[in-house]
């Protein structure tokens, strides 16, 4: 009969009295010393490890050493000691009993760890088969951005993925060199829960469900990341609420969160707990009707999908074949538009919002030395067209490159 449970002590004779408690009719129990206990498990394998403890610091190494085994400890004490048993929680144990406790007791906690066991073989049998139809990413041990999308709709049936958050987390250029991002990978695997699922696109983007989470919540986690990685290296992430969106809605609001994060040099943003609220409903008197406020919104949204991003799309391809070492940038969305260039001398953007009533406002902004000021308009909704966008859009280029010719001359 296999081995399944082992019990690790140095003082096997106090112990015989637990021994017998731990004897089921289909159990045998290997008692080994903590001397002993690196070799024998390179050699053998059990269904859970139980850990005699005198609470020192030499219990938390034999813990790392069990872990790497994938075998759930359950720890064994002569006393509790409330301190040290959240410490060995932290540590990685799935669970404790003290020496005095009832036969019944530790045997509930056995069981557990038996399912716990086979829970564990039943998500590592999954994950082979997602790995033989290449469904998941060897590289960083997560979903396929692809395969995760196609899931989605059937995620999103369960009430606490509706009421989630997502995230798309990346590191900020100038500190990818800083840190691999395997290693950062690894972080967000031991930050999230167990129930919160992974996914990642291309090299450097990672997708992050959070079930169950509010705006604090999902805050609170990209912040743990960044406190887990040190201030020298900046993460840059998105934020979404997830509601009854569909992918691509969410995915949108994702990147244009996750390219604003990055222009504001901003841990996080979130247009989907942004500005436009129903707040404005209550600010504006005259007009303090949802469904005024629907039709507004409506005839702005035309705007957007007609004029702003076919336009943006159009001089983003356009800029980057005629403007040279200059890097192009635009999102867009009912939050706000932004067309932005920049280079190692000036950044110039373009950024259109709309006020929830019946006007955009437009700005043209410079950083950098020697830039003109800031230029701002306000136009009528329903006067601002094609023409209107190209126009400011032009302005936005003419400015950035005489700028930059000026710096360059003054340097």
């Amino acid at each position: 009969m296999s081995e399944n449970i082992l019990l690790v002590t140095d003082k096997e004779t106090d112990l015989s009295s637990v021994i017998k408690k731990l004897s089921r009719e289909n159990d045998k129990v290997s008692v080994i010393s903590t001397k002993d206990l690196k070799k024998y498990l390179n050699n053998r394998n059990n269904d859970v490890v139980i850990l005699h403890s005198e609470n020192n610091e030499n219990t938390f190494k034999l813990i790392e050493l069990i872990k790497k085994t994938n075998t759930p400890i359950i720890l064994a004490l002569d006393n509790e000691n409330p301190e040290f048993i959240l410490q060995a929680y932290d540590n990685g144990i799935f669970d404790y009993f003290v020496l005095s406790d009832e036969s019944y007791k530790i045997m509930i906690k056995l069981v557990n760890c038996f399912k716990f066991k086979i829970q564990n073989e039943i998500i590592e049998t999954n994950k082979l088969f997602l790995d033989k139809f290449n469904s998941f990413d060897d590289k960083y041990d997560m979903y396929k951005l692809k395969y995760f999308k196609e899931i989605f709709p059937d995620l999103n049936e369960e009430y606490n993925v509706r009421n989630g958050y997502m995230c798309l987390l990346t590191l900020e250029e100038d500190t990818r060199t800083k840190i691999s991002l395997n290693r950062l990978a690894g972080i967000i695997k031991k930050t999230i829960r167990k129930n919160d699922i992974c996914a990642v696109s291309g090299k450097d983007l990672f997708y992050i469900l959070l079930k169950n989470t509010n705006f604090e919540g999902a805050k609170c986690f990209i912040q743990k990341i960044q406190n887990y990685i040190g201030n020298e290296i900046k993460i840059r992430a998105g934020i979404s609420k997830i509601g009854i969106q569909n992918f691509n809605v969410i995915q949108k609001n994702l990147k244009d969160s996750l390219e604003a994060s990055l222009k504001n040099n901003e841990i996080y943003t979130s247009f989907t707990d942004s500005i436009l609220t129903d707040d404005w409903l209550e600010n504006n008197s005259n007009f303090a009707n949802e469904k005024h406020y629907k039709l507004f919104k409506n005839a702005f949204d035309k705007k957007l999908n007609k004029v702003i991003l076919p336009i943006f799309f159009r001089f983003q391809k356009e800029y980057s074949s005629k403007l040279k070492n200059v890097k192009i940038n635009q999102y867009a969305n009912n939050i706000e538009c932004v067309f932005s260039l920049k280079d190692q001398f000036i950044h110039s953007e373009l950024t259109i919002r709309f006020d929830g009533f019946t006007k955009l406002n437009i700005e043209i902004s410079h950083t950098g030395l020697n830039t003109p000021e800031t230029t701002k308009f306000e136009i009528p909704m329903n006067k601002f067209d094609e023409h209107n966008l190209i126009k400011f859009l032009k302005q936005l280029k003419n400015e950035h490159c005489t700028s930059k010719k000026e710096f360059e001359n003054t340097d």
